[in-house]
């Protein structure tokens, strides 16, 4: 299939006929004439270029500004739970959110690319978006999403699909907002931003703060421990207990733009007393916590010259992560193999950590990157877009800990261990060695208007080229056919390769007594078919989206162990195959009252197996209807329906229950002197569910928290938004 897509790649892209050379043409005028709706919205991630998203390339989802305000969403997470085929569950690290997509996800999650304002925000020690990358609400604007591959325009990690943030600057917001929301599980959130323009400068300032103990009605039955204390006879377990949720953040952001030719963007992201979840070793670990800042800054400029549109952009992240964890509670008696590691498969000796086992890695990156993007409209309909970079990524650990490599060595353990701490930085002890990547990349993307007489015809055709230091080169080609059939109906076929390069966690680990890194790794990769359908009938249904798909991943990476109790490594496997559809509509039925729903089916195999892939949703629905009482008086509700979960084959737990949740938002705008408030009520009906924890080979029942992850129970938050022109 790829070959084939390469060889029509190349057809599209240099069959251009002279006589679309010969005169220039205006592209805005043409985007106009075809898509003339100014209600219309638009979306940029699609190709990298904004246009309506009926027209776009890809199947997608945008949710604005009038959406987040209606929908009582606190975070990113609460809000991405509507998007069709996406569903946030819950990591065994930490509880980080997982981005379920069309039924590819992991633990560690990192298939779907996140972009604040187009750049992405990975971290490169799981690849992932960081710990407990949960985002305030307040300064969002917009969020853009696509379904399915986006490697062609955005590189790595835009496997199962993009999210685009694009937060609020002076052109969205004149004066100044502040805010503050209270709630249930002590949770209080305050924020800050500021925009204005002065003649050719644009300034934008926004703080928030927030704070939360979590939901301490989250109680862990049996963790761990609790296994470990029945077969070594201890009674040292926490369980049960709370699932720890608690979190303080802070979220600092600047941007200043001259003329809009410079643009520079300051952002500080830091979270403190950051909580462990179920514990970092699936035992409760109330005293652990994690420390976390995130540094970015970009600096961009825009200019023209010879009808081209050129965007140089300078990019900086610098992330520091910290963490101090009791892996498994004082008092706790284990199996120590000769390196001093947790053995059940080869132990030499059973060892007693009277203060607990005790590990605290640390983490720094340091990100650089360049990029340049050039667009030129000046042969007859066509718009071509070129991008190409280069990026440079580097990580030093730090490590303390009392067990394992150059603390515990030799083939007699000591019977106690306490809990001084042993400093292995620098060594070859530590749980990974500084490590660096750099890549370079070129993309070609040429959106073509073709000469039919029925209808209009769009193709758009496009390839990247990336080269990384560490695992070599990948190809990554796109072919989209959008046919605008009807002046009310779009029909589009659309093909897309991706790719998922290792994370260091991935190539790299060492020391690790869970699972141990492969620097053979290859990159996962996945290929895409879609058809999509969208409708726009009547003024009243403002749009219906239907598609299905159709994916195949391949090389994908998971940890194996060959025997239970033993140390896993990183391997690449046979992959997963997916197909499904996806259905999405809004309704305006009235002035005063607003539905938006959206269904979706899908079906994940295991290419090995033929097995269902365990812990996705097989069946999404999702519901959101509101009724606007007045011009100020407005209430929504949001009912979601996640169906049909499955088990891996082995785990002989029983599959989790469907989760069926009800959130309710009543908000009054322009309540006294331009002060909005809104109520927000979650879980109303105070379910008992769970999102499921992972299967764990050779453990009795299956998984050392066999009674899953349960989810909030119902909380209430009260918010007041502030406008001062």
């Amino acid at each position: 299939m790829r070959s084939l897509i390469l060889s029509l790649f190349t057809l599209s892209t240099f069959y251009i006929p002279i006589s679309f050379a010969e005169e220039a043409n205006d592209m805005d005028m043409l985007m106009q004439n075809i898509y003339g709706d100014a209600d219309q919205e638009f979306i940029a991630i699609a190709t990298g270029v904004k246009q309506p998203t009926y027209i776009a390339p890809a199947v997608n989802t945008v949710i604005n500004d009038f959406d987040i305000r209606n929908s009582g969403a606190r975070t990113l997470d609460q809000l991405l739970e509507r998007i069709p085929s996406l569903h946030v569950s819950m990591s065994s690290i930490r509880n980080s959110p997982i981005y379920s997509m069309r039924g590819i996800s992991t633990d560690t999650n990192p298939h779907v690319l996140m972009l604040i304002n187009g750049i992405p925000m990975t971290q490169i020690n799981f690849g992932d978006r960081g710990l407990q990358s949960t985002l305030p609400i307040s300064t969002i604007e917009r969020v853009e999403v696509i379904r399915g591959p986006g490697s062609a325009v955005y590189g790595a990690d835009a496997f199962a699909g993009v999210i685009n943030i694009v937060t609020k600057n002076a052109d969205t917001l004149s004066g100044t907002e502040t805010g503050i929301r209270l709630g249930s599980f002590d949770t209080q959130d305050l924020w800050v931003m500021h925009g204005r323009k002065y003649e050719d400068w644009k300034f934008f300032f926004s703080l928030e703060g927030s704070h939360t103990n979590g939901d301490e009605d989250r109680i862990i039955e049996r963790d761990a421990q609790t296994i470990f204390d029945t077969i070594f006879g201890t009674d040292v377990s926490l369980a049960p207990g709370p699932l720890d949720s608690r979190a303080e953040r802070f979220d600092l952001r600047a941007t200043i733009d001259y003329r809009d030719t410079w643009k520079l963007n300051i952002w500080s992201w830091q979270q403190n007393d950051l909580e462990v979840g179920p514990g970092l070793g699936q035992a409760l670990d109330p005293e652990g916590y994690a420390e976390t800042e995130n540094k970015w800054v970009d600096i961009s400029y825009n200019t023209s010259f010879a009808n081209w549109n050129s965007i140089t952009t300078l990019h900086h992240l610098d992330v520091d992560s910290q963490s101090r964890q009791t892996l498994f509670p004082a008092g706790t008696v284990l199996p120590i193999g000769e390196n001093g590691n947790v053995n059940f498969a080869d132990p030499v000796g059973l060892v007693e950590f009277t203060e607990g086992y005790i590990g605290n890695p640390e983490v720094y990156e340091e990100h650089y990157s360049i990029e340049n993007v050039s667009t030129y409209d000046k042969i007859k309909n066509h718009f071509i877009r070129i991008s190409s970079g280069f990026k440079y990524i580097s990580l030093f650990p730090q490590e303390t800990k009392n067990f394992g490599p150059g603390v515990l060595d030799g083939g007699t353990p000591p019977p106690e261990v306490d809990g001084t701490l042993t400093d292995v930085t620098g060594t070859e002890n530590v749980f990974m060695q500084s490590e660096n990547r750099d890549l370079t990349f070129i993309s070609l993307q040429d959106e073509w208007q073709l000469p039919m007489s029925e209808g209009l015809w769009y193709l758009t055709s496009g390839i990247r080229f990336d080269n990384y230091s560490d695992f070599g080169s990948t190809i990554n080609p796109r072919l989209a056919l959008v046919w605008h059939t009807k002046h009310d109906l779009t029909s589009k076929l659309l093909y897309g390769s991706a790719f998922r390069p290792p994370s260091f966690t991935e190539l790299f680990s060492i020391n690790n007594p869970v699972v141990v890194g492969n620097p053979d790794l290859k990159a996962e990769t996945i290929d895409t078919l879609e058809l999509a359908f969208a409708y726009r009938p009547m003024q009243t249904l403002r749009q219906a989206n239907f598609n299905f798909f159709y994916y195949e991943i391949d090389d994908a990476i998971r940890a194996i162990s060959d025997t239970p109790g033993e140390t896993a490594v990183t391997q690449n496997t046979d992959g997963q195959q997916g197909y499904g559809m996806e259905w999405d509509a809004n309704w305006n039925f009235t002035k005063r009252f607003l539905l938006n729903a959206n269904f979706s089916w899908i079906n994940t195999n295991d290419k090995a197996t033929g097995e269902k892939v365990a812990n996705t949703p097989h069946f999404l629905t999702k519901l959101n209807p509101t009724f606007n009482f007045s011009d100020q008086w407005h209430a929504g509700f949001e009912l979601f329906w996640i169906g049909q979960r499955y088990r891996n084959p082995n785990d002989p737990r029983k599959s989790p229950d469907d989760l069926f949740l009800t959130h309710l938002t009543v908000g009054h705008t322009n309540w006294i002197n331009n002060l909005d408030i809104s109520f927000n009520l979650r879980n109303i009906f105070n379910r008992e569910m769970v999102e499921p924890s992972p299967y764990e080979p050779g453990i009795p029942g299956g998984a050392f928290v066999p009674g899953d992850y349960p989810i909030d129970s119902r909380a209430a938050l009260v918010s007041f938004r502030l406008k001062i022109d």
